[in-house]
């Protein structure tokens, strides 16, 4: 009803009505976002069905899901491996993890590289960026459900994102951050090595448009 009195009676407000429209419409859409974003969380607990999964094609398209600015170069600096795995969670934690570099960029050029290497039994993933940092006070807030470090009306975010991905990988090794204030983040976390393998696939660099 907000969009409607938007679309067909903003003429007939002043500076201030639609102003308050304006402010309606955001909060509106945040709860909402809120509400769908409760309902992933939720639906976390359930392991769902796990299947041979490419990461390469899970990683595009949470890439594609996502409107990236043009500003912001995304980097595919390694092959990912195919594991068995519940792919709709892995492509919810990938958007999580680029959604949140790209909320928090704060250069006029920024970039995201998303890379996979051999740890023991695992695979050891990242998502680097170079925006605006994180203090290591904050290490532990921002894996908590309904945390950010940011007023809500300075930037769109309901809190849960990380909250997701951190639920996603906690039957595993985990996930966690390595950062510097002003400097950018690195997100990493781990899933168990599986024996399938790309068959002569060699690590290389792509860049996404």
């Amino acid at each position: 009803m907000a969009g409607i009195i938007a679309a067909e009676y903003s003429d007939r407000l002043d500076e201030q009505g639609r102003q308050y429209l304006d402010i309606l419409i955001r909060r509106t859409e945040r709860m909402s976002e809120l509400v769908k974003g409760i309902l992933r969380y939720s639906e976390l607990g359930y392991a769902g069905e796990e299947r041979l999964t490419n990461l390469n094609e899970v990683v595009d398209e949470a890439i594609a899901n996502i409107a990236i600015p043009d500003d912001i170069e995304t980097i595919k600096e390694t092959r990912f491996p195919v594991i068995k795995c519940n792919k709709t969670h892995m492509i919810q934690l990938f958007q999580n993890l680029l959604s949140n570099a790209v909320k928090y960029m704060d250069k006029p050029k920024g970039y995201v590289r998303l890379g996979c290497v051999e740890e023991g039994d695992f695979w050891k993933f990242s998502v680097a960026d170079n925006g605006c940092g994180i203090d290591p006070k904050y290490f532990d807030k921002i894996f908590k459900v309904f945390q950010t470090l940011t007023r809500r009306d300075e930037k769109e975010s309901i809190g849960i994102g990380l909250s997701e991905a951190r639920r996603i990988v906690e039957k595993y090794d985990g996930i966690w951050v390595e950062s510097e204030p002003g400097t950018g983040s690195t997100f990493y976390f781990t899933l168990p090595k599986q024996i399938v393998e790309i068959e002569n696939e060699k690590c290389q660099t792509n860049t996404v448009s």
